[in-house]
């Protein structure tokens, strides 16, 4: 059943933290591609006349087709337009119920120069989450 007076739709615009990662999981017709990969978007602001910086991480996941346009054209430092729903999993780790919040890609759009490098000031990928309270089987 659908509610008509809700809406769950996210557009960000970000760079590539690093290339994507995509596994082939089976389905009823063989094997259907998933593809991983973090966004970085920045926010710029200046406080007391420098300019300050607020970097958010989004993880971001895709199925099939867009999955394996992601393995093919998605690289580390490329700015990307992605249109989606954010989606919460659940699962239980260690006796550990743990949720962790993604965002389900329906559109994916290359945006910037055709091979325009990385930002020198871009880090070079997330922080290491390994081994702590967010620790997300992949």
């Amino acid at each position: 059943m659908r509610d008509r007076g809700s809406l769950n739709k996210v557009i960000l615009v970000g760079r590539l933290g690093k290339d994507p990662e995509v596994r082939y999981l089976p389905s009823g017709e063989g094997e259907r591609a998933l593809a991983r990969f973090t966004l970085a978007t920045t926010l710029v602001y200046k406080k007391d006349g420098v300019n300050q910086e607020i970097t958010e991480w989004h993880s971001i996941y895709c199925w099939g087709p867009l999955a394996e346009f992601a393995r093919d054209y998605l690289r580390k430092g490329k700015q990307i337009l992605v249109e989606g729903r954010l989606r919460t999993r659940r699962w239980e780790q260690d006796g550990q119920v743990r949720k962790v919040t993604e965002i389900e890609a329906e559109k994916i759009i290359l945006l910037g120069k055709k091979e325009e490098p990385a930002p020198e000031e871009f880090p070079s990928e997330p922080p290491d989450f390994s081994g702590g309270d967010d620790d997300v089987p992949f």
